[in-house]
């Protein structure tokens, strides 16, 4: 799956502060990220430099170690 194809609806694009790498978690499945409790899980999938994500392998972080990542439109 693409970033362009993505609903942000559904998604939310967040960073880990540590990696300064990019991922991507259902909202569907996971409360809002500014609704999360800083020690919550989250279920997050890759996101690489062409903006493809990687729904086979699924990452889980603690909401402390993430930030939500703006989006900017051009």
């Amino acid at each position: 799956m693409s970033l362009a194809n993505i609903d942000l609806n559904q998604y939310s694009i967040v960073r880990h502060r540590d990696t300064d790498k990019v991922y991507v978690y259902e909202t569907a499945k996971y409360p809002p990220f500014k609704a999360a409790a800083e020690h919550q899980e989250l279920g997050c999938y890759a996101l690489d430099r062409n903006g493809q994500i990687n729904l086979d392998t699924r990452f889980t972080f603690k909401k402390e170690q993430l930030f939500l990542q703006p989006i900017r439109w051009s």
